[in-house]
């Protein structure tokens, strides 16, 4: 659609050991719905830095956020929120992206607000 993503390094990532098959998908995965949920809107964002030996992902879109009631289904199988409309999609990319995260002993967390996007927060410990 024309839209390109921004890109953020606030500093040098830190090192660690993980399957970088696996953080790849979930970084895709996330950017994807970033932009598949956001047609028309800003450009989303990604952003990257480390504080200590952690390593902090945002992915930020403009889009059509998350109802606020259905937050806590948002990483069940096959579950899609009410307002997806007509935007296709199966329900299972954030549950794959949920546990890909925690088989890395790290974390996923998720603001957003309805009609103005979402911001997703991945921290993976070195």
């Amino acid at each position: 659609d024309g839209r390109v993503l921004n890109m953020i390094c606030a500093n040098k990532a830190a090192f660690g050991k993980f399957d970088k098959a696996l953080i790849r998908h979930a970084i895709v995965n996330l950017l994807n719905n970033a932009f598949k949920y956001s047609p028309g809107k800003p450009s989303p964002e990604f952003s990257i830095s480390s504080v200590d030996n952690t390593t902090i992902l945002e992915i930020k879109d403009y889009g059509i956020g998350i109802p606020e009631a259905e937050m806590d289904k948002l990483y069940d199988s096959f579950f899609r929120a009410s307002n997806v409309g007509a935007i296709s999609g199966t329900g299972i990319g954030l549950m794959v992206v949920d546990y890909s995260i925690k088989l890395h002993k790290g974390s996923i967390k998720v603001d957003s607000t309805l009609h103005k996007g979402t911001t997703f927060t991945i921290t993976l410990n070195s």
